[in-house]
C-alpha cells in the first residue's frame, strides 16, 4: 500500500511537500520518495508550469499512489487535487498523537536488533536527504507550555505524520499492502 502525506508550506519559511510512503506485507513503512520546494503554486498559471497537482499526478502514476492526505488548513487545495482526480483526504490534525504515532513506529525493537533485522518500522531511504535531516532535528518546543514541535525544518515531519497517522487512526494500515518493500 503506498499512500502520500501532503504539508501545503504557505510561507515563505515553509516548503511544501509531497511525502510517497509504502507499506511492506510486513507492516515496515518506508519512506519512499519526497518532493520538497519553496513557492509552488497547487494548480499552476498554465500547463506548463511546475505545480503540485502535476507533482501529485506524476508521483501517483510512478508509485500507484491509493491516497494522499493533506494538510487540512487549505481545503481549496484539497478541491483543486480532487479536480485532478486525484484521492485527496484532509489528514487528521492532531499534532501530539501523530508525532507519538510516528515515535512508536521509529521506537527501536531489541529483538529485531539482535537478529539482524530491520530495527524500527519505519525506515527512510538514504534518497530523502530532507526527511532524514529532518528527523535528527526535530525536537520539542524548550520553554513551552504546552507539548509542541518546534516550527522549523519540520515540513517532511509534518507531511510524515500526516501519511501515516491518519492511515493508522482510519484503519487502513489493515488494507493490502501493493507491493514487498522488504
Amino acid at each position: 500500500r503506498v499512500v502520500g502525506g501532503v504539508d501545503w508550506g504557505t510561507t515563505k519559511d515553509h516548503r511544501g511537500v509531497i511525502l510517497v510512503m509504502g507499506k511492506s506485507v510486513q507492516g515496515v513503512r518506508y519512506v519512499l520518495e519526497e518532493s520538497v520546494s519553496a513557492g509552488v503554486l497547487v494548480r499552476g498559471r498554465n500547463l506548463l508550469e511546475d505545480s503540485w497537482t502535476k507533482r501529485a499526478l506524476a508521483l501517483r502514476a510512478k508509485w500507484r499512489i491509493d491516497t494522499f492526505y493533506c494538510d487540512p488548513a487549505r481545503p481549496e487545495n484539497l478541491r483543486i487535487l480532487r479536480e485532478a482526480n486525484l484521492e485527496v483526504e484532509a489528514a487528521l490534525n492532531a499534532v501530539k498523537a501523530g508525532i507519538e504515532a510516528v515515535a512508536m513506529f521509529l521506537h527501536v525493537d531489541q529483538n529485531a536488533l539482535e537478529n539482524a533485522a530491520l530495527s524500527t518500522r519505519l525506515q527512510v531511504l538514504d534518497s530523502c536527504l530532507e526527511t532524514i535531516g529532518e528527523i535528527r532535528h526535530y525536537h520539542w518546543r524548550e520553554g513551552s507550555k504546552k507539548e509542541e514541535p518546534e516550527k522549523a525544518m519540520d515540513d517532511t515531519m509534518d507531511a510524515l505524520r500526516y501519511a501515516l497517522y491518519t492511515a493508522e487512526e482510519r484503519g487502513e494500515q489493515n488494507r493490502k499492502a501493493n507491493f514487498d518493500f522488504g
